[in-house]
């Protein structure tokens, strides 16, 4: 009876975890793909359509990344400010007033993780979430427009905990009134730009101090006015979009600015340069061949600028280039060389090895190399190996199946049956240590 009743409790305990196994695979399967990025892509925030769109740089074509029914996870409101890290995950600030927060957006499937504000992190709290940049070493800032803050905030991507780097009562020099657009230079300073002052400054990240670059009292050439768009050129010169007049204007420029003399020229305008005049620019971005791109939410376009010119010419709209249009397109930028996700070794290649690495990990708070979602690893860890599996860092296949997830699944049921027949006498006490709640698996505590 003793026997009997122990082999009925294991064969249970064995449905039991093929449930699970079968639970976990049926989840993988529903994951669809949405786009994978390249270098060179272009992602656009639509804030009309609370949607991130991939652009193709050459095609004009759009492609919905995330949002309009792809992807789960929290919802966006109000995407303002976009930023793609070196793995190609996509973060977004989203400032609608009951989200005041930054999501990571893994381009893959599209799904959306709550990476600060709404309960995620402590410290300082954002009250109108706006610009946002990586520096070199994958390091997220974001500025807050609100006119009770104007301050920068540095932001833990592991914990979501927030701090103020520079504000009215963090760092010396002009203070804030709206400081709408930032960007690193390749000295990794924090260069921003303030839409009240009209003036680019650059913030010491260890003290909060400001100091002017260009403006009113620094450098010659057209006022920089209400700037909504910044990125730095291979030579060090900033291109920022200016609207002339304030957001109600329709003269809109972009302007070179020397950071050495805060001199400043206009790229081009309704006067400088060839094409159809910008009617409300926005966000612009430089490509690592230095193409520049600029975002038109009037005219629900993205253009490409001519740097020696001036000259404009319609990249995607609802004439150029096919998929969903543009209602409301807002920041851009541009996806520059990728690392390796799915690394999970830091060896340069994508192999069964990472797999044990996220295996032996899962459910912990370890730091693996091609993690590109920091914090726990979890099951978003292994669909990213998954879809990256057989790649060099310089993206040459190797010539190997793809382990699916129905193989590991009977590999481990084989493992189970066979443990069980060696040892079918076995307690079932003993049995339920093996249980993958108790091996690093799916446990009722687990949170991806």
């Amino acid at each position: 009876m003793n026997s009997s009743l122990a082999n009925i409790r294991t064969s249970r305990i064995l449905r039991s975890a093929l449930l699970v196994a079968l639970v976990a695979l049926a989840a993988s399967a529903d994951k669809s793909i949405a786009i994978e990025l390249a270098e060179g892509d272009l992602i656009v925030a639509d804030f009309g359509r609370d949607t991130i769109f991939r652009v193709d740089p050459t095609s004009g074509d759009r492609t919905i990344v995330s949002g309009s029914g792809v992807g789960s996870g929290t919802s966006l409101r109000q995407p303002r400010g976009v930023a793609v890290d070196g793995w190609g995950q996509i973060y977004v600030t989203d400032a609608d007033s009951a989200r005041l927060q930054v999501v990571r957006i893994d381009p893959l499937t599209g799904n959306r993780t709550l990476v600060s504000g709404g309960g995620v992190g402590v410290g300082d709290v954002f009250a109108a979430p706006f610009a946002i940049a990586f520096n070199s070493q994958g390091e997220l800032y974001v500025s807050d427009i609100s006119s009770g803050l104007n301050a920068v905030f540095y932001v833990d991507i592991r914990t979501g905990d927030r701090t103020i780097v520079s504000s009215a009562s963090v760092g010396s020099g002009p203070v804030f009134g709206n400081p709408t657009v930032m960007a690193f230079d390749a000295a990794d300073s924090l260069l921003v730009g303030d839409q009240t002052l009209n003036g680019m400054y650059r913030v010491d990240l260890s003290t909060g101090d400001r100091t002017l670059l260009s403006g009113s009292n620094m450098g010659s050439g057209p006022v920089i006015d209400t700037p909504l768009g910044m990125d730095v050129a291979a030579d060090g010169s900033l291109i920022v979009t200016s609207l002339s007049g304030g957001l109600t204007s329709s003269s809109s420029f972009v302007i070179e600015v020397d950071p050495a003399t805060g001199n400043r020229m206009t790229a081009s305008s309704s006067s400088v340069g060839s094409g159809p005049d910008f009617a409300g620019i926005r966000g612009i971005t430089i490509d690592s061949s230095q193409n520049i791109f600029a975002v038109d939410l009037d005219l629900d376009a993205v253009f490409t600028v001519n740097r020696n010119n001036g000259a404009r010419t319609i990249l995607s709209d609802a004439v150029t280039g096919s998929g969903l249009s543009f209602t409301t397109p807002d920041a851009i930028a541009s996806v520059g060389a990728l690392d390796l996700a799915g690394d999970y070794d830091g060896d340069n290649l994508v192999a069964a090895k990472d797999y044990t690495a996220w295996r032996n990990n899962l459910g912990s708070m370890a730091t693996l190399p091609g993690d590109v979602t920091p914090g726990i690893v979890s099951p978003d860890d292994y669909q990213i190996w998954r879809s990256n599996f057989g790649r060099f860092s310089n993206g040459a296949p190797v010539t190997q199946a793809v382990p699916e997830p129905s193989s590991v699944l009977l590999a481990a049921i084989g493992a189970m049956v066979g443990l069980n027949l060696r040892h079918r006498y076995r307690p079932v006490s003993a049995l339920r240590r093996l249980h993958p709640s108790n091996h690093g698996g799916f446990s009722s505590t687990f949170r991806p």
